[in-house]
């Protein structure tokens, strides 16, 4: 008995050493001290986003959920589950935060137990049919260290493929009464961990906590009925609980787990087994439907192929002694459809070899919106990978001829293996030590700390200026502790993120910046800054190919030294865009209506009119050498409007000609460049030859009209209905209240509607007109049959004219034609002290 304990330490202590070699080969051991993020964030891939999402999650004050993060994606905030950070390890560490150092990484040391924790199960599972140590070994190089785990290494959340052993080896456990309960309680506990790892390794356990109870009780008969029910119910809902404790899942929030349409397009591909997708010495990558299939990486390597082939070989030869290994184990039918159901799911409903999609059909509902869910379903085969590589181990190793053979044959196999496959061992260059950012980033913490939110624009967009560079800018908001909106999370808000944005855009066209706020874009972005910088509204600094805004009435607590490069280019931006937009001042024209056009926005906030869409001469087939300008005209006079070209191939596609590419515009027109009255929109074209054509819109603007509208006492206030609606945006100052959002009757187009907000006090209640504003963002956000584009809207007030008290404030929608009007009371609460 003490030669076998011996001997199986030995075993553990000769796999152990093998595979920390084998990581140490792969990734170096390097990667495990504390201290080293540079081989994190240098690689500009998933791992920055994972130590960015622990590192702002160490941060934060303790909430509930528990994993929430604020300061990530503001201000919508994320969970740190969305970032792959192990939220089981983040909230650990997190207790002890306050005498970590502070570039602190648990990584490293998490991919090193991962493939240590695959050897441990490896060998047990190896025990439970007495293969020996030798086989062991080897068996332990070809399942812990195998291709497809290192591959995953970029995720390491998803490298803990150790649970699939150990869950594999407790349904293999042979069950009796003494034991029974102890099995079937650990796979409990290996759900609800995997649970705070990965959603997919959890989905891919929880399949185990229902096949294992059911072995118990219809095969093994230990258990009763109502425990083999209890246990596969009640593991499934402590893990509910889990994700709701951390946040991770909340039925009261708008966060869509399930990513549209996306079922089939990360899905497994028939040749995955022998795709080596590049990283083999002997067989080329092969190609497949999309790249996007890169999820279901299943490469065998040349040595496994071998062994399979031999191994089948053998079998078919010895057909009736190979089967003696399986004679009896019906036990094995559970195990094998699991492994079956996760192979076709990971397979998707689209069946696909190669660059060929050979067949589909179609799936319930249901099936679909789990695979919108996990949507990265190539990945649900690992357990049948990991079953495959066990049974052709064992089997080649029961079979019946010399051990020298086998050992020779296996060892020669694993050299073959190693050979082939290492290039995914090898390709790995990793820095060590701090972070060298390709920011300058004492200035920018110079800067930014001096602000409590960064704001990119646009929001929540990962690729400003580089690839990636979403990790850069983070790590500037975490050694300044400043809130940044953006971040990369695997389920946005993406309802609440499109209110933030909406609000933002509305905010830059009514030239506001907050003095808390420092705002971080790029140069085709500066035109969405218009308003700010036509009223030098705004100070601007250049650091490494960014523009930086922020208010110039914030008082900054140190000087700001900027480069020659910076000024020039900071100065450049403010004289462009100071300048008038006027490009002249003609008498009425005629207005020919000989374009075609389509103003898709036309927003009219204080002092500045905004002008967007498309034009082109009509019978036009190029309109590449053309000029295109917005007019505003009078009775008399006609101010001609620089305006801002976009590229428009949808409208190039729908007419028809490729050389109408060139038909986008954007325009804005300054109330204080021009005389106040009313004026009527156009369009004005220049072509190649300096002939003018111009087009009425049919829309009119008064320029200098009264800025304030006044409310009105009312009596009654409309019963609450069919609405749907937010205030977006609710400034309040000393003098004027503004405010502006969208609201329209629930699933009916917002066309012909009016809209007024309503202040409802004690006895006393106040209505005022708004101004609608177009909301094309609306429609797109709820992406259903109905139109919202007029659902915006907007309005400013004077204080004074409200009397004192505390109101409600709800928005009332009118239809014009039914004159049918609902109100929609909100959250806002005013207090015109």
């Amino acid at each position: 008995m003490n030669f076998l304990k011996d001997q199986n330490r030995i075993v553990y202590l000769l796999s152990f050493l093998v595979v920390v070699l084998i990581f140490h080969i792969s990734y170096g051991l390097e990667v495990i001290i504390p201290t080293n993020i540079n081989w994190l964030l240098s690689v500009r891939h998933d791992w920055g986003q994972h130590y960015l999402g622990w590192a702002f999650y160490r941060n934060e004050p303790w909430t509930f959920p528990l994993g929430t993060i604020d300061k990530l994606c503001y201000p919508v905030g994320t969970n740190v589950g969305y970032w792959d950070s192990i939220p089981l390890l983040a909230f650990f560490f997190k207790i002890f935060s306050g005498i970590l150092p502070e570039d602190f990484q648990y990584i490293g040391a998490w991919l090193l137990f991962c493939h240590l924790m695959m050897a441990y199960y490896t060998i047990k599972i190896f025990n439970l049919y007495k293969i020996g140590l030798i086989y062991t070994l080897i068996g332990v190089v070809f399942i812990a260290c195998n291709p497809v785990l290192v591959y995953r290494g970029l995720h390491p959340s998803l490298c803990a493929h150790g649970f699939i052993l150990a869950s594999i080896y407790y349904y293999l456990v042979p069950l009796n009464s003494l034991n029974a309960k102890q099995i079937n309680n650990k796979q409990v506990y290996l759900l609800l961990i995997s649970a705070l790892i990965s959603p997919y390794i959890c989905f891919m356990i929880i399949g185990f906590n229902f096949i294992l109870p059911f072995k118990s009780y219809f095969y093994s008969k230990v258990i009763s009925l109502q425990k083999a029910i209890i246990y596969p119910v009640v593991s499934s809902l402590l893990v509910v609980v889990l994700w709701s404790i951390f946040g991770m899942v909340d039925f009261s929030d708008t966060v869509n787990l399930e990513v549209a349409n996306s079922y089939g397009l990360y899905g497994f591909n028939l040749n995955s087994f022998f795709n080596s997708s590049g990283y083999s010495t002997f067989l080329p990558a092969l190609e497949q439907v999309s790249p996007h299939q890169y999820e279901g990486f299943l490469y065998l390597g040349i040595g496994v192929m071998l062994l399979t082939l031999i191994t089948t070989i053998y079998f078919l030869v010895t057909i009736k002694t190979s089967i003696l290994f399986f004679r009896g184990r019906k036990d094995l039918l559970p195990l094998l459809f699991l492994g079956i159901a996760l192979a076709l799911f990971a397979i998707t409903n689209k069946v696909t070899f190669g660059n060929k999609v050979l067949f589909e059909y179609p799936i319930p509902e249901l099936i679909l919106k789990l695979g919108g869910v996990f949507r990265a379903s190539g990945r649900f085969f690992w357990i049948g990978y990991y079953l495959f590589l066990i049974l052709i181990i064992c089997v080649f190793v029961k079979y019946k001829f010399s051990n020298f053979i086998k050992i020779s044959v296996l060892l020669v196999l694993l050299a073959i293996q190693a050979y082939d496959t290492k290039l995914i061992y090898l390709g790995r260059d990793l820095k060590f030590g701090s972070y060298d950012s390709p920011l300058s980033d004492e200035k920018w913490i110079d800067l930014v700390s001096n602000f409590d939110k960064i704001i990119t624009y646009p929001p929540y967009n990962n690729n400003l200026l580089q690839p990636m560079d979403y990790q850069d800018l983070c790590f500037v908001a975490l050694k300044t502790n400043t809130a940044i909106s953006t971040g990369y999370a695997a389920r946005e808000n993406g309802f609440k993120n499109q209110i933030f944005i909406d609000s933002l855009d509305a905010n830059l066209s009514k030239g506001i910046i907050h003095q808390d706020e420092v705002i971080v874009t790029t140069p085709q972005y500066v035109e969405a800054f218009n308003v700010l910088l036509h009223n030098k509204s705004v100070e601007i600094q250049y650091l490494d190919g960014y523009y930086v805004f922020y208010s110039n009435k914030k008082a900054l607590k140190k000087a700001i030294i900027t480069t020659e490069e910076g000024k020039r280019k900071a100065d450049s931006i403010s004289n462009y865009y100071s300048r008038s937009t006027i490009l002249k001042t003609i008498d009425r024209p005629d207005f020919n209506q000989k374009i075609q056009f389509n103003v898709e926005n036309l927003i009219h906030q204080d002092d500045v009119i905004q002008v967007e869409g498309w034009a082109f001469k009509e019978g036009s087939n190029n309109n590449q050498d053309d000029s295109l300008y917005v007019t505003i005209s009078n009775e008399k006079k006609t101010y001609v409007v620089n305006s801002k070209r976009k590229p428009r191939s949808d409208v190039a596609k729908s007419f028809g000609k490729p050389n109408l590419e060139n038909s986008g515009f954007s325009a804005t027109i300054f109330a204080d460049e021009i005389e106040k009255g009313k004026y009527d929109i156009g369009i004005a074209i220049k072509g190649k030859k300096g002939d003018w054509t111009y087009a009425d819109l049919d829309k009119f603007q008064e320029v200098g009209k009264k800025e304030f509208e006044k409310p009105v006492l009312t009596k009654t206030i409309p019963t609450e209905g069919n609405v749907i609606g937010n205030i977006d945006d609710f400034e309040v100052k000393p003098e004027y209240i503004r405010l502006s959002g969208w609201s329209s009757f629930k699933e009916q187009d917002a066309t012909n509607n009016d809209i007024k907000i309503i202040f409802i006090g004690k006895g006393k209640n106040y209505l005022i007109t708004t101004q609608k504003l177009k909301r094309q963002d609306v429609t797109k956000a709820f992406n259903n049959k109905y139109n919202y584009d007029d659902a915006g809207f907007a309005v400013k007030m004077k204080r004074k004219d409200l009397p004192k008290g505390n109101y409600k404030i709800g928005i009332i929608v009118i239809n014009l034609k039914s004159k049918i009007q609902s109100a929609l009371i909100t959250e806002r609460v005013l207090n015109n002290k």
